[in-house]
């Protein structure tokens, strides 16, 4: 694309509303970038799994985390990048490109002007904003869930076998960040079987595109069968909700309400998104034409139904539980249908010139912006200076220590990731603990608040005080006490 194609591409006016929002979304999410103190217990796994696997630090990775998030932060560590750089390259710039696919894919689906509310208001999103401040694989797997789905909907659009290729391998990508990325393929054949029955099954790129999936994901699997002796390691602890008969999560459903805020401005988006399942209704009363070529906003209509469909029938019916990041795909359609409900309501003021509607539609998206904002800074603000504690102590052990010397705490992988020092837990019971501190001989023993610890373990370094050394302690602002280091004497 030469420079006047540029210019003229740039002069359009959705094309340049896009840019302005996705300046605005890089730099609210440049803004927060260093704000926390310490990583957390899951940001710390991916991190010490990253410096296990390129820098031999002592730690066995959880086998319910994907790879290629701690393969591409290890690789970027391995580089010389510093932590907030990694964080960058690997949580930011994969936030905001969910907000530059949404307008492509909103663009595609339907027209312009929803691609546009679609990308604003994922360049806002409380949940986006909140969680590229912290080591995740959300917003990874969720930008490749929205290159695989933009280019799905080309090659269905445009019947090019290419875009379904791109799709496969962005989706394998997908799988590789986060696994439940895969219920996505069940939204391709349940929106392929309702338009074609099983004629989709004699589309040769269908099969090449499966062949590619497999091609780009079997080393994984033959990982897991290597290190955990199970194809299927990652879904440990999956089937834990189902097998205690927890309830069915149907709380999951408050996730529509949450996503759009917590304030009374918050309103305006839930309002707006229930008008837009209403006119769903054309989807339900025009179901006979979905096969004909002319009806792509009613097909669009149902791909975006199956998305929420699948996802949370998954949430609510098999796993039962979930966080706000887990489910974000549902906030694709979400923003989508809030688009078509703003400009159904318009429909309504017809009268009204494009300048004044212009100015309606900015008026309403701001409003709702200010809620997600608002939440967003709240929320990242109160966190930011969690677990400082432990990842000051973390430090602080490993520049009073050698390479080979052990710590026994609770919190092994902020401890592993900061220390880079073998950490063993405090073991199922005190003859355990003991067997394991004549065996291994840790340097030293970490108590705290920040997780949980059987009664029997705060009474240990009383009952073997001759043993216990208290050599460094951190406490809050009140003057109570948050986190011990005990140095062990033999």
């Amino acid at each position: 694309m030469n420079k006047e194609k540029i210019i003229l591409w740039v002069k359009e006016k959705h094309n340049f509303l896009f840019l302005l929002i996705i300046i605005l979304g890089f730099l609210v999410r440049l803004y927060y970038l260093e704000v926390n103190s310490a990583v957390w217990w899951d940001e710390a796994g991916y991190l010490s799994t990253a410096k296990h696997w390129f820098f031999d630090v002592p730690y066995r990775p959880n086998p319910q985390h994907a790879v290629l998030f701690p393969v591409i932060a290890g690789l970027l560590f391995k580089l010389g990048f510093s932590e907030a750089m990694v964080k960058f390259f690997v949580v930011l710039i994969p936030s905001i490109g969910s907000a530059v696919v949404m307008y492509f894919l909103g663009r595609d689906m339907y027209d312009k002007n929803i691609g546009l509310v679609g990308s604003f208001i994922m360049s806002i999103f409380w949940v986006s904003i909140f969680w590229t401040t912290r080591f995740q694989p959300d917003f990874l797997a969720l930008f490749f869930q929205l290159l695989s789905i933009y280019f799905f909907w080309k090659w269905y659009t445009m019947n090019k076998g290419k875009y379904l290729y791109f799709s496969a391998a962005f989706l394998s990508l997908a799988f590789l960040s986060r696994t439940q990325s895969v219920l996505i393929i069940l939204v391709y054949l349940l929106f392929l079987f309702i338009i074609e029955g099983f004629k989709f099954l004699k589309r040769k790129e269908v099969w090449i595109s499966s062949l590619i999936s497999i091609v780009i994901v079997v080393p994984y699997l033959i990982s897991n069968k290597i290190n955990y002796d199970n194809v299927l390691a990652f879904t440990s602890g999956y089937s834990s909700q189902v097998e205690s008969k927890a309830p069915f999560g149907w709380y999951i459903l408050k996730f529509f309400k949450i996503f759009t805020g917590a304030d009374a401005l918050s309103f305006l988006y839930f309002v707006l998104f229930i008008i837009g399942l209403i006119t769903l209704i054309n989807l339900f009363l025009g179901y006979d034409l979905l096969r004909k070529e002319e009806s792509k906003n009613l097909r669009a209509d149902l791909f975006n139904l199956l998305i929420l469909v699948v996802t949370l029938a998954f949430f609510i019916f098999y796993l039962r539980i979930a966080e706000d990041r887990w489910v974000i795909l549902v906030a694709v359609p979400m923003f989508f249908f809030i688009g078509k409900g703003i400009f159904y309501c318009l429909k309504y003021f017809s009268g009204l010139s494009k300048n004044v509607t212009f100015f309606i539609i900015l008026f309403v998206l701001l409003l709702g912006a200010y809620s997600q904002l608002t939440l967003a800074h709240a929320m990242i603000m109160q966190k930011s200076s969690s677990y400082s504690e432990v990842k000051d102590a973390a430090l602080w052990m490993k520049t009073n220590s050698n390479n080979t010397d052990i710590i026994v705490t609770a919190s092994e992988p902020q401890t592993v990731y900061y220390s880079e020092r073998k950490v063993i837990g405090w073991g199922s019971d005190e003859k355990q603990l003991e067997k394991d501190i004549d065996t291994y001989k840790p340097k030293f023993m970490v108590l705290s608040v920040f997780e949980r610890h059987p009664d029997w373990v705060y009474k240990f370094p009383e009952v073997h005080k001759d043993n216990f050394i208290p050599i460094m302690t951190y406490k809050d602002k009140n003057d109570q006490l948050l986190l011990i280091i005990y140095e062990l004497s033999y």
